[in-house]
């Protein structure tokens, strides 16, 4: 394995990741296995590469210009990507999210720099009788579609 270079960004830090054979797990006869150590990218996510392809390739087709904002509705790994990627890049980032999410993962993406939008989910199945359904409040709706408006346009 060779020696690891020093990044100029964190976003030169994303890919690149080691593969690793695992000797044990099969007879040697049988198969290699080989394992993809994903874990090494800036968040500890593959989705590190996703982020980054969504954001340039927006920029590349001219969807993403400096002062725009990035707008997302996730409560996981894709939102600290995400917000990894636009800290790094300079763009805002906005997480539309519900408190069904784990708030770990929510404080991630703060702690990464995105702002935080979240809606209340409330049971349908008490006041409908489904089973075990899910919807957003009403007021949470409005609100989040001001918000979703307001950041798309600005």
């Amino acid at each position: 394995m060779s020696v690891t270079a020093i990044a100029d960004s964190v976003l030169k830090a994303i890919g690149g990741t080691p593969v690793v054979r695992l000797r044990r797990v099969v007879p040697a006869a049988d198969a290699d296995v080989l394992i993809k150590l994903e874990s090494v990218n800036p968040t500890g996510s593959y989705k590190d590469r996703m982020a980054l392809a969504m954001i340039e390739g927006a920029e590349a087709r001219g969807l993403l210009r400096p002062g725009m904002r990035v707008v997302e509705f996730t409560g996981g790994s894709t939102g600290s990507s995400l917000a990894m990627v636009c800290a790094a890049k300079g763009y805002r980032f906005v997480v539309l999210s519900s408190d069904a999410f784990s708030r770990e993962k929510l404080l991630t993406m703060e702690a990464l720099g995105a702002e935080l939008r979240i809606v209340r989910l409330i049971d349908t199945a008490a006041l409908l009788g489904a089973n075990g359904s899910v919807s957003f409040d009403a007021q949470g709706m409005q609100t989040l579609g001001t918000d979703v408006a307001a950041a798309a346009t600005a």
